[in-house]
């Protein structure tokens, strides 16, 4: 369909999954960064796919916003 990327239906992704959870839908991600706000500590993680680039956040390992960019 066209809400798929590597063969996974981006519908599934979703406010509080873990970060292991996205890393095995949509595999290692591209880049990582964190910022710490306070007391906070914010992981993002960038993945680049053929057809999407998504770009999600993580507060204690859980998944908090997300932007999923087409291409």
């Amino acid at each position: 369909t066209g809400r798929e990327a590597r063969g996974v239906d981006l519908n599934l992704l979703r406010k509080g999954l873990s970060q292991p959870e996205v890393e095995r839908m949509f595999g290692r991600p591209s880049e990582q960064s964190e910022t710490r706000a306070r007391g906070v500590v914010t992981t993002t993680l960038l993945f680049d796919r053929d057809d999407y680039s998504i770009t999600a956040d993580f507060v204690e390992g859980l998944l908090t916003h997300f932007v999923v960019t087409s291409r």
